[in-house]
């Protein structure tokens, strides 16, 4: 016979056993949902405004050495209570189907891209993220200011990874889609520290990763000390590669992505005031298989302002599918300025050939 005190004290046992299972079950759901926001969260609305960035060339039109494939205005909104501004690094992620941008502000901003025909014609924006430290607090002062970002695909779905480099406090850090931070990768010992580059805003501004050369990675401008034209295009376990800008005082290197081939697509931005002209232009640039190898540079696409171009700030290029690209403007947080997005492919030489292209004007001081 079991007695009427001891049955009570396992009924109050069960009953706080059953309790403590509840709130671990509780608590493990909720940091299964909190580990995989992107995933779970919608992409709803119409965040962009189809634009055209010249009255010559509509969407589908071949421009020097790619096919314009639409442009949008990027609404100004809160998205997990951040204002979507600053954006100067861009990804895609296929399993998400998604783009993936870092603001300079430190936080990620994932986005649908909507297309018809081809052509893009809207957005919708899906989460925020803020890129945390190792104790998981949101990066602070100069050391938010990420530019590069380069997509790293999984080996199983859920194991993509970011590759974020950055100015001011000049880094490469692994990232998780929702900004939890994973670790960096060494640097070269030319690329370390502030005092290395011309100025600490100007360093690490673009980031991607190749088959035969591993993460690559490049400072706006010439490093500390440097002149001329050239840029140090670094793999971070291998050679540097020089490219060479349009402009030695004013041009600047400001992304990079991997083409299909392996060699690399590179954003170049002349700019010298808000009130001068802008020329913004992409280039390929071929890399050689031997260190001592030739470089090789051949410019696809040269956007002018002076030539009815209506350009912003473009920062970063990142690649779709095949040979389409998307590009995005840092609207550098100012009511002046608006984040565009650019979608565009690249053609093959013959298709090129065949398609309208302007003269290119010489770079001349005395228009800007």
């Amino acid at each position: 016979m079991v007695s009427g005190t001891y049955k009570n004290l396992r009924a109050a046992q069960h009953e706080a056993l059953g309790s403590a299972l509840s709130v671990i079950l509780l608590t493990t759901a909720w940091l299964l949902m909190a580990s995989a926001p992107a995933i779970a969260q919608g992409c709803d609305g119409d965040d962009a405004t189809p634009v055209a960035l010249h009255p010559d060339y509509p969407n589908g039109a071949l421009f020097q050495g790619i096919r314009l494939r639409g442009a949008v205005r990027l609404d100004d909104r809160r998205v997990d209570g951040r204002l979507v501004h600053g954006l100067s690094g861009l990804s895609w992620s296929p399993r998400l189907q998604r783009l993936v941008a870092v603001s300079d502000l430190g936080f990620l901003v994932h986005f649908e891209p909507h297309f018809h025909d081809g052509m893009l014609v809207g957005v919708s924006y899906c989460a925020s993220h803020a890129l945390r430290d190792a104790a998981g607090n949101a990066l602070q002062g100069r050391w938010r200011d990420a530019e590069g970002l380069s997509l790293r695909p999984g080996p199983s779905p859920g194991e993509e990874q970011l590759l974020v480099s950055f100015e001011q406090r000049p880094r490469i850090q692994r990232y998780t889609l929702d900004g939890h931070l994973l670790g960096a990768l060494p640097l070269p010992e030319e690329l370390r520290g502030p005092a290395r580059y011309r100025h600490p805003n100007r360093a690490l501004e673009a980031v991607t990763e190749t088959r035969r050369h591993g993460v690559v990675t490049a400072p706006e401008l010439p490093m500390a000390g440097q002149t001329g034209r050239g840029i140090a295009v670094t793999s971070l376990t291998g050679p540097s590669f020089e490219f060479h800008s349009l402009d030695e005082q004013y041009s600047g290197l400001v992304g990079l992505e991997t083409l299909p081939d392996d060699n690399l697509l590179v954003l170049e931005r002349r700019y010298i005031s808000p009130f001068r002209p802008l020329i913004i232009a992409l280039s390929r640039m071929t890399l050689p298989d031997q260190p001592a190898g030739a470089v090789r540079q051949r410019e696809l696409a040269r956007f002018d302002t002076t030539a009815g171009w209506a350009m912003d700030n473009f920062e970063s290029v990142a690649r779709h599918a095949g040979n389409r690209y998307f590009m995005v403007s840092d609207d550098n947080a100012s009511p002046l300025q608006h984040g565009l997005l650019l979608y565009f492919e690249v053609l093959d030489d013959d298709d090129a050939a065949h398609g309208p292209e302007p003269a290119k004007p010489p770079l001349s001081r005395h228009r800007f």
